[in-house]
């Protein structure tokens, strides 16, 4: 494809983007898990058009359409939820941030989430025992001691956590470390600083260390993000939820503001360092930009360029699929298809999952980058809004934006179980039911 056609493509993407921007999203700044989606979407579709690749020109095009269809779609999905709704998702912002904050971590809140959080850290343990330890420290001990073949070591410590003789239920411990500590953490973030403050703190800040070492446990770099994220998207005012006036009291406002740029600082690092091994390039503070663009966008690009190079040998299954994939769920399964894309087009052991495209033409066809975006954009935007709308308790809004991230993931309904999203719509089941069933013995603790 010719620079002046991807440029045309690039402007009719930014146009399409720019109408939702103006007249779907109300130029509203909120970063919700509608939004993120489309912010994945675009740097997706910018990796692909101008991805270097040596692909024919048949997939090259096939991709960037399907893309633009499947993108419209969601967007139509979008704009139908707010019209059923009757809302100005804008409109609803501003109101939410003027609402009173309810703190809602009482006593039968507090003994569920730290029961979560000690299981947590038994099972995050238990795994670190069984599996060897930590492969990111282990990888970072070995670079600074000038150990040669780094990439290929990091390759194989990855593998080892799904392919060892030895079971280990992966997907079930990414459930508990990836998704339930971090929420525990955060809302450990609002326990009332009145009492125990030294001992609240000193607890929080174990715990925040605790769960970076679990996370990071397989080498994966993406939970490292994915929780910065959310953390940003929970505290920050202007294109988030604005919560950190909720955080403990003035005065440590400062600190933990100070301890938040340490840590995000530390996970960059962090992240910059396994890419420049993976990748065999240069370690520095701004080459983590070019490796969070290569992990976001051309580079991933062209993996999944080369998936539906695959793809279009292959027959569509209408759901079957994705039927095969909700079966992994039970123990000691592994996904098939997954790791036979990666074996066939990388010839090693590994796990190359498809994105929503590539899934639904897979599944359905032309009718799959019709009406799975579409209902992706009905559903998302419903949660979306029933956040913005809910009450704003600290539970509830916290597990509301979490599932609201963790569904901008989607790419089949398998994602809504390996991602996350059934399991804090669980969690927000079960502290409805604790209210529902405590509701005359609470004692709400009203921010304004």
């Amino acid at each position: 494809m010719d620079l002046i056609t991807r440029i045309l493509f690039g402007l009719l993407y930014f146009i399409i983007i720019w109408l939702y921007y103006f007249f779907v999203n109300k130029k509203c700044l909120f970063i919700s898990g509608t939004n993120l989606f489309i912010i994945f979407q675009l740097i997706f579709f910018y990796g692909t058009l101008f991805s270097n690749l040596d692909v024919k020109r048949s997939i090259f095009y096939f991709s960037i359409g399907i893309q633009i269809i499947g993108i419209i779609y969601y967007i139509l999905g979008v704009y139908l939820t707010n019209k059923y709704y009757q809302i100005n998702i804008k409109k609803a912002y501003d109101e939410y941030l003027k609402k009173d904050f309810i703190n809602d971590f009482n006593k039968d809140i507090k003994i569920l989430i730290i029961f979560l959080a000690l299981i947590s850290i038994i099972i995050g343990f238990w795994f670190s025992f069984n599996y060897g330890g930590n492969a990111i420290f282990k990888l970072i001990n070995d670079y600074f001691q000038g150990q040669k073949e780094l990439a290929s070591k990091y390759s194989e410590l990855r593998a080892s956590a799904i392919y060892s003789d030895k079971y280990l239920g992966i997907g079930y411990v990414r459930q508990i470390t990836d998704f339930i500590f971090p929420f525990c953490i955060f809302m450990f973030l609002f326990i009332p600083s009145n009492k125990n403050r030294l001992v609240n703190r000193t607890a929080l800040i174990i715990l925040i260390f605790l769960s970076f070492y679990f996370i990071t446990l397989t080498g994966r770099r993406d939970p490292i993000l994915r929780i910065l994220l959310m953390f940003i998207l929970l505290i920050y005012p202007k294109y988030g939820l604005g919560l950190y006036k909720y955080i403990f009291n003035f005065k440590f406002k400062k600190k933990f503001i100070t301890y938040s740029i340490f840590l995000v600082f530390l996970s960059y690092s962090i992240f910059t360092l396994i890419s420049s091994i993976r990748y065999g390039g240069s370690f520095s503070i701004l080459s983590g930009i070019k490796y969070i663009w290569q992990r976001l966008g051309i580079g991933i690009a062209e993996e999944h360029l080369e998936i539906m190079d695959f793809f279009q040998n292959e027959p569509i299954t209408y759901g079957k699929s994705w039927i095969e994939m909700l079966s992994t769920i039970r123990p000691g399964h592994q996904s098939g298809l997954d790791n036979y894309i990666h074996m066939v087009i990388f010839g090693s052991k590994g796990s190359a999952p498809l994105n929503i495209w590539e899934s639904s033409w897979h599944n359905f066809g032309l009718i799959g980058i019709i009406f799975v975006p579409f209902l992706l954009g009905l559903l998302i935007q419903t949660v979306s809004i029933k956040l913005l709308t809910g009450r704003k308790t600290s539970s509830e809004v916290v597990l509301m934006m979490l599932i609201s991230i963790q569904m901008s993931n989607f790419n089949e309904p398998y994602s809504f179980f390996n991602e996350g999203v059934i399991t804090y719509f669980i969690i927000l089941f079960i502290i409805k039911l604790l209210k529902k069933r405590y509701r005359f013995s609470y004692r709400f603790n009203i921010i304004r």
